[in-house]
């Protein structure tokens, strides 16, 4: 039997760590603390096989919650990340089914769109995700964001996950361990509507398609940086 589950505890999203180790080529130190602190607050969604009185987990996906500023708005919206399979078990179905209870999870939630950085683009362009923008590097970080139009505030919480992110850096190089090299030479970020009525609501319009929102969106001055 096959099962979806969604998690917010963090003693059971603990449970995931082997299959993030497994698949991703981070660091240890990257690793203990990304289960420490930003498994805090996110949500993972599993898939799991259960034979008899065993439990397998076969996939998972993360939801890194991000406070974003549109246009002057403030609104909760989510990075995808941490997408998993087993890799014997992959070219299943498990990660459609992962992204569709994402989708769902986060239309309930009024989350207006989420958003991911992938190793391929074609993967998710049948999911409904197009791109919108390049990833910026932080060196590049503008020192005010007037002419911005969309980036991610500069709230406590996300500077201080930033600086710790730059010490876990600080910390690889020190002892020789080269950077994960998981993204292409271009990263991009793509992104998905996931509520229509609340997009809607914060462009200050209403679109047919949500072809039309995503146009809506790569027309912006987007600042999202390798910070996700």
């Amino acid at each position: 039997m096959k099962r979806i589950h969604i998690l917010r505890d963090l003693a059971q999203k603990q449970a995931t760590r082997p299959l993030y180790q497994m698949v991703f080529d981070d660091s240890a130190y990257y690793v203990e603390y990304y289960y420490r602190e930003k498994c805090k607050d996110n949500v993972v969604i599993t898939k799991t096989e259960t034979d008899g009185e065993r439990q397998t987990l076969l996939s998972m996906l993360h939801l890194n919650p991000y406070t974003l500023v549109f246009e002057g708005k403030v609104l909760s919206s989510c990075m995808i990340g941490a997408v998993a399979t087993l890799p014997h078990r992959r070219h299943e179905g498990h990660m459609r089914d992962l992204l569709q209870a994402a989708f769902v999870y986060l239309e309930e939630q009024r989350v207006p769109f989420c958003y991911l950085v992938p190793v391929e683009e074609d993967i998710y362009r049948p999911f409904g995700f197009e791109t919108i923008c390049s990833l910026s590097e932080r060196s590049k970080r503008p020192a005010t964001f007037e002419n911005t139009d969309i980036y991610c505030a500069q709230e406590e919480r996300y500077l201080y996950r930033a600086a710790m992110e730059e010490e876990i850096e600080r910390r690889e190089q020190e002892a020789g361990i080269a950077p994960a090299d998981e993204l292409p030479n271009q990263p991009v970020v793509m992104a998905r509507i996931t509520c229509k009525e609340a997009f809607d609501k914060l462009a200050g319009e209403t679109f047919c398609t949500d072809a039309q929102r995503l146009a809506f969106l790569r027309e912006k001055r987007i600042y999202l940086c390798d910070e996700l």
